[in-house]
């Protein structure tokens, strides 16, 4: 958005969260949330998602199974730092 791109939510479920329309076309865009650090305090995010499987055991989440994403389905992906912002003062 810093460079003035338009950036839309695609309007039925896709393995992407975000496409952005950039200066080489459309871009799509997975984001995930993270507040999993590792011993050395860097973040981890996990590059995986839950789909709908009618052949799955009937669970309280409902017939999902948990999977990662293959090549082709985004062409980026961000991660952000789950908890509360910080904004420094001057």
């Amino acid at each position: 958005m810093d460079r003035g791109y338009n950036v839309s939510i695609p309007l039925e479920p896709a393995a992407y969260d975000l496409i952005a329309e950039s200066d080489t076309g459309l871009q799509r865009v997975q984001v995930k949330t993270t507040g999993t650090t590792e011993s050395n305090g860097r973040y981890r995010a996990v590059l995986r998602r839950t789909v709908y499987d009618a052949s799955a055991r009937d669970t309280a989440r409902g017939r999902i199974r948990v999977t990662g994403y293959t090549k082709g389905e985004t062409d980026f992906s961000s991660s952000r730092q789950r908890g509360p912002s910080t904004t420094s003062s001057r």
